[in-house]
């Protein structure tokens, strides 16, 4: 599978990641990107035992064309690079779009 990163992930990435000195989740992001690689479809990575490990999920009503992968107290969220509604046997790019921690924040 190829994956690419938008430059709204690049930058969440280096505002949440980076800057704030997360190492464990940059392995644990890192980690991942490598595994969705081997993979050559979304099919074959939703039915592996890694979509448990990272808790990967599609999302739901409005926001239902993204899907998240959680990492510690951090949601990694990407698309795939297709239309609406997703064939998960034809994926096989997906676009990376944030690193997002504000599920967590205290309001």
């Amino acid at each position: 599978m190829i994956v690419r990163e938008s430059t709204k992930y690049k930058r969440s990435y280096k505002d949440t990641i980076l800057k704030k000195k997360k190492y464990e989740e940059q392995e644990k992001i890192e980690r991942l990107i490598e595994i969705m690689i081997t993979f050559p479809n979304l099919h074959n990575f939703m039915i592996s035992q890694y979509k448990e490990k990272y808790h990967v999920e599609q999302k739901r009503a409005n926001l239902k064309e993204f899907f998240t992968a959680r990492i510690n107290k951090l949601r990694l969220i990407f698309k795939p690079v297709s239309e609406y509604p997703y064939n998960y046997l034809e994926i096989d790019e997906i676009e990376l779009i944030e690193v997002n921690d504000d599920h967590y924040k205290n309001l």
